[in-house]
């Protein structure tokens, strides 16, 4: 059995292959982590908080003294969780092919905790794969991806348009597609985030793009629904926003009756509630008489007459967003009328015309 210190790129190859433990404390796992990680906490937040405490007001030594104390009720309880851990992860996916043998492991800075931890698992017989400068090196590398070159492909297009439906039939073409709002939980609009679930934070986002961008070959095209940098609370890494609106774009036309008929079906179900809550939000931008024809059109159940009402709304902020930042390459597409099947070959065959001409 051994421990042995591991950088960024080797800890990312070994974690297809054995589970990885991140001993921070919840809030900081909740925050944002390394994808797939399983949080076995060395401290709790409270005990984390304290320990930070007597680091800052009586200095180092008392806050190892302090962090010995209190972790030495948690030892066992720690071994059983690694356990649990690598038993659920599975001796079929165990490089080693043993439920409990080999862990990956990391802390916020490759410090302390981690160098416990490693040296408590080790005493019970596991082999552990370390992570050098720990969460923060993972970070660094996240943000050193984002500067890197893509062959971005901006799929743009007024609200309606069904720009997420059409990256994923692209997707199942074989096109490599990185869809943000599926990151990000959210779908753009005030009331993007209805039905939706949690957003993550911004920083886990980031780290979800990372992934993503990570498992896909940068010489080849990547599709990417256009987007404002921020998408509900999460916002897109700046350096990559900058390459996706210097991109390339493909526009999607479709007329304003069938986008409503669309946003119809899209958000038809959502609660009515909700819906006036979202209304609510853009109540300044979208004017008193339009929000009270919104609202009584959804008290009616006539959503048709509020997605219409919305359109002319949305409509109008796209145009002047994109006529204040326009894109340098644009070739619109018309799709209005057609079948799925048939938007995907057209899709594809701009991308092809788009990319020749660039050639």
């Amino acid at each position: 059995m051994s421990v042995q210190t591991v950088e960024i790129s080797q800890f990312l190859e070994l974690r297809r292959s054995l589970p990885a433990v991140d001993v921070r404390a919840p809030l900081e796992f909740e925050k944002a982590r390394i994808e797939g990680a399983h949080s076995v906490p060395l401290f709790d937040d409270q005990q984390r908080s304290r320990i930070g405490t007597v680091y800052k007001q009586t200095g180092r030594e008392e806050a190892i003294q302090l962090g010995l104390k209190l972790a030495g009720p948690r030892l066992d309880g720690i071994v059983e969780a690694v356990r649990n851990v690598c038993i659920e992860f599975g001796p079929d996916r165990n490089a080693a092919g043993s439920a409990a043998s080999e862990i990956l492991l990391y802390c916020a800075r490759g410090g302390m905790r981690s160098e416990s931890v490693a040296w408590l698992l080790n005493q019970a017989d596991f082999d552990v794969h370390r992570l050098s400068g720990g969460y923060k090196s993972y970070r660094k590398h996240v943000h050193e991806l984002f500067e890197k070159r893509f062959q971005l492909l901006a799929l743009t297009g007024m609200t309606g348009s069904g720009k997420t439906r059409l990256l994923l039939e692209l997707e199942k073409k074989g096109e490599q597609v990185v869809d943000l709002e599926g990151l990000a939980r959210h779908r753009g609009s005030a009331f993007g985030g209805i039905g939706q679930g949690e957003q993550p934070p911004t920083e886990h986002f980031e780290n979800l793009l990372f992934e993503k961008l990570s498992s896909l070959d940068p010489r080849r095209r990547i599709w990417v629904e256009d987007e404002s940098r921020s998408i509900g609370r999460c916002v897109v890494p700046q350096p990559f926003f900058d390459k996706l609106h210097g991109a390339p774009a493909i526009s999607v036309e479709i007329d304003r009756e069938e986008r409503a008929d669309f946003l119809v079906t899209e958000y038809g179900d959502l609660p009515t509630d909700e819906m006036i809550a979202a209304t609510g939000r853009i109540a300044k931008r979208l004017g008193g008489q339009n929000v009270n024809s919104v609202i009584e059109a959804l008290e009616q159940g006539d959503l048709k007459r509020c997605a219409e009402i919305l359109l002319v709304y949305y409509d109008k902020t796209y145009s002047i967003c994109r006529d204040k930042n326009p894109r340098s390459r644009v070739l619109p597409v018309e799709l209005t009328g057609l079948d799925a099947e048939s938007r995907t070959e057209a899709l594809l065959g701009a991308a092809d015309r788009l990319q020749s001409d660039l050639q």
